[in-house]
């Protein structure tokens, strides 16, 4: 009779084939109802959506559409352009995805590949689970404990750092490399680091400190096995990095030239709130009583399934059976040493996922005067490259692949009084299930509808696209809600927008011709009360026709909201208030842009649209709702979208 560790590939296409079946049926039940809306349905936030959904569009889009560079764009800060070198583009998962893209749509595209992200994260996990474990039986349970856990589920509000199939993949060939001493396999590390440097610098981050972290193992093991093969051994290990550096040359290029051309961008943001800064632990409910509240106790936390706090707390589930088996294979296993390498990976993660500072407010009595106790985050942050990281939460990742892995050694130790093999496998899809349910009771994150434009809108962002003038939008955003309003519409009318697009970092120099705009000026003037005088008035209006000529700017579109960013604080306008500033914002633009006389202007209030309320030439006009609700209620907050086409007084003119 022949034991898991003798017959680790033998085999091997049917129990691959029904893993991958059962992670697909996994993945479908966990993120239900998603698979009903593919095509309305996203799962993302109101803010970076919108700027997640262009990323996906562009990609495709300029690589097989257009044939040009999708690391960089003419469509956002027109007439200049912007590189999206330093962008989260997700550029990888966007042209894997162009076919379903182009036959169904981008919002199925994205959905799409936002599932294949958690099938193939369970697939990858079983892959490396079953090279380093050398059991199949076991390596499904980590499969179905990593690609559910809650660590890796919280990250799937962010597309980027939703490719964590790319990471496993990557970890996998990368041992496979070492324990196979496979050239085949080297090389394919490299090209799946290619691939996840161009789909994720958070993940292309944590990888490198894996792999470093993993080079280290791997030469201690290979010395205490004799120095002989060690120079084979460090070649295959110098392969990925050659292949990686050819991959990546493409983005290097475009990172230069545009620091050369423009200078550095500006810092990376980075978030200074206690809430992810310091680890509170107050004893205020039963949930919150306990110092292992972070990683032990389901606290509630919102998301699709229920309510929760999980975006604002940044708590994180572990897993009580995930963890009840990590430690039965740390008992059983204790003298091997990939045992002990994977325990400190992932104890190391995990404690730098917890933050800076570790707060025991409410359990113990605290000297105010005395500083927190400092954790290892707080000069990990610091630190070049890993600064890159910005959020403690992200070291995570690691750390629950290395509990998954753990927990496949618990498996296997499990399994070794279980004597028939029908039933070792049933006892397994019976653990796994336990522990799908124990990471499914939690809610997952919450899943946003994506506003279809209606008819009206829908006319309109239809005749922009179709405007033979070689000409671009102004997009203003007038509310708290800034430029994601308008990211997916941009995907619709695919015209160049003008000094302004929803990126992760802006080069300064384009700030400042944002913030010198005239146009910017006028349409701010109600809000800051800058246009004083009726000489003023003149002054701005003819600035703002020549930069509109000057620019080719052919259409304008702007978004009120009840929320505005125009206060200090922001606050919440009534329905009459929202009128009142609609009112004064159409009067700037009736008197300073050339409107054109053949186009009648678009008026959307929410998602519903109509074409009386034409308050660019009837002042006194009335707004009217299609459906109940919008601004009848006083406490609303619906943003009212304007669209209106511009002339010039000589159309060959150009910049």
């Amino acid at each position: 009779m022949t034991t898991p560790d003798e017959e680790p590939r033998a085999g091997f296409f049917f129990p691959f084939l029904g893993a991958c079946l059962a992670y697909a049926v996994a993945t479908l039940a966990f993120t239900w109802p998603l698979a009903q809306h593919l095509d309305s349905w996203i799962v993302a936030g109101p803010r970076d959506g919108p700027m997640f959904l262009w990323n996906h569009w562009w990609g495709g889009h300029a690589a097989f559409e257009l044939g040009v560079n999708p690391l960089r764009t003419d469509l956002l800060f027109a007439p200049e352009g912007t590189s999206l070198s330093l962008h989260t583009h997700a550029l990888f998962p966007s042209l894997l995805t162009y076919p379903v893209r182009a036959l169904f749509g981008t919002i199925v595209a994205f959905n799409v590949s936002l599932l294949l992200s958690i099938f193939l994260s369970a697939v990858g996990a079983w892959l490396l689970a079953n090279e380093v474990v050398r059991d199949r039986r076991a390596a499904f349970l980590a499969g179905i404990a990593f690609a559910f856990c809650h660590l890796r589920t919280s990250t799937v509000m962010f597309h980027n750092l939703a490719q964590t199939h790319l990471l496993v993949f990557f970890c996998w060939t990368a041992w496979a490399t070492f324990s196979r001493r496979s050239w085949g396999f080297a090389a394919a590390t490299g090209l799946i680091g290619g691939a996840m440097l161009y789909a994720s610098y958070t993940l292309s981050v944590l990888a490198a400190v894996w792999v470093a972290l993993f080079a280290l193992y791997a030469l201690c093991a290979r010395v205490r096995q004799g120095w002989r093969g060690l120079g084979r051994q460090a070649l295959q290990f110098l392969v990925p990095v050659g292949i990686l550096a050819v991959v990546a040359l493409p983005l290097i290029q475009e990172m230069r030239a545009e620091i050369d051309k423009h200078g550095d961008y500006t810092s990376m943001r980075r978030q200074e709130d206690t809430r992810e800064g310091r680890i509170e632990v107050r004893a205020v409910t039963e949930s919150e009583v306990s110092p292992v509240h972070r990683y032990l106790v389901r606290g509630p936390m919102e998301g699709g399934r229920g309510e929760s706090r999980l975006f604002l707390r940044r708590a994180s589930y572990l897993g009580w059976a995930v963890l009840a088996l990590a430690f039965l294979g740390l008992a059983r296993f204790v003298c091997r040493p990939v045992v002990w390498w994977w325990l400190l990976l992932g104890a190391g993660f995990l404690v730098a996922s917890l933050g800076q500072e570790l707060d025991l407010t409410g359990l113990v009595e605290v000297d105010d005067s005395e500083p927190p106790m400092a954790l290892p985050y707080a000069w990990l942050r610091d630190l070049p490259l890993l600064d890159s990281l910005r959020v403690s939460h992200r070291y995570g990742l690691i750390g629950a692949l290395a509990l998954s892995v753990l927990a496949a050694f618990g498996w296997k130790a499990a399994l070794r009084f279980v004597p028939h093999k029908a039933l070792a496998i049933g006892l397994t899809v019976m653990a796994s299930t336990c522990v799908f349910f124990d990471f499914a009771q939690l809610p997952f994150p919450k899943m946003w509808e994506v506003p279809a434009p209606p008819p009206p809108l829908e006319e309109a962002l239809k005749a922009i696209r179709d405007d033979p003038r070689d000409c671009c939008v102004l997009n203003y955003p007038a509310g708290r809600k800034g430029y994601s309003v308008f990211s997916y519409y941009d995907t619709l009318h695919e015209k160049p927008v003008y000094l302004d697009g929803q990126i992760a970092r802006r080069i300064p120099a384009l700030e400042k011709l944002q913030q010198q705009s005239d146009i910017r000026l006028a349409l701010s003037s109600p809000f800051y009360g800058t246009m004083l005088n009726r000489a003023e008035q003149d002054r701005l209006r003819r600035k703002v026709r020549r930069e509109v000529e000057e620019n080719r700017i052919g259409w304008v579109i702007i978004a009120f909201e009840g929320s505005t960013r125009f206060e200090s604080p922001p606050h919440n306008l009534t329905a009459p208030d929202l009128m009142e500033r609609c009112k004064a914002l159409t009067r700037v633009i009736r008197g300073s842009f050339p409107l054109d006389p053949d186009w009648t202007p678009t008026l959307t209030t929410g998602r519903w649209v109509s074409r009386e309320g034409d308050m660019l030439r009837r002042p006194d006009s009335r707004i009217e709702t299609w459906r109940q609700g919008s601004l009848k209620d006083r406490r609303s907050s619906t943003a009212i979208l304007l669209v209106a086409k511009l002339r010039w007084d000589d159309e060959g003119s150009g910049r």
